[in-house]
């Protein structure tokens, strides 16, 4: 098991620390994750003071390379690459997202096969002050992890 919070979220994914956008981990299983990440002021995507919601895609994709991410440090192998191929179902509640928000990502894994494609189903919400969240989007998300022996054909 590793430790909760991680904050160091950098560690589960092949991005560049800039690019990274959510960020902790707060709750992860074999088969889901919870992240999270505010809305800040230096966000690479933030327009005259908002975040566009579509971004969230962005983040509950990440949020599924995070859980990939656990399961490899969990086995002790190397962070993989992952790729989101598209989604269905993607549904957006929100035009914007205000700055200061803290923002909730849960990813579900609903099917994985041995090629390394995937299926997650994700939702983003805003943390209220009182802790209840409030639906920001949904999507289901179509993902594709390839071997190592793969990835020169790529």
């Amino acid at each position: 098991m590793l430790n909760l919070p991680i904050r160091n979220v950098a560690s589960l994914l092949p991005h560049s620390v800039d690019m990274v956008l959510i960020d902790e981990v707060i709750e992860y299983s074999k088969d889901h994750l919870i992240a999270r990440s505010t809305v800040r002021p230096d966000h690479v995507f933030v327009r005259e003071g908002q975040l566009p919601s579509f971004f969230c895609i962005e983040m509950m994709a990440q949020s599924v390379g995070a859980w990939a991410g656990c399961q490899a440090k969990i086995k002790n192998e190397p962070i993989q690459l992952g790729f989101l191929l598209g989604s269905r179902q993607y549904q957006i509640f929100f035009d914007t997202i205000p700055m200061n928000s803290l923002l909730e990502f849960d990813v579900k894994l609903s099917t994985q096969d041995a090629n390394g494609f995937g299926i997650f189903d994700g939702c983003a919400y805003l943390i209220e002050p009182d802790q209840t969240k409030t639906l920001i989007a949904t999507a289901r998300l179509s993902v594709y992890s390839p071997k190592t022996s793969q990835i020169k054909g790529i």
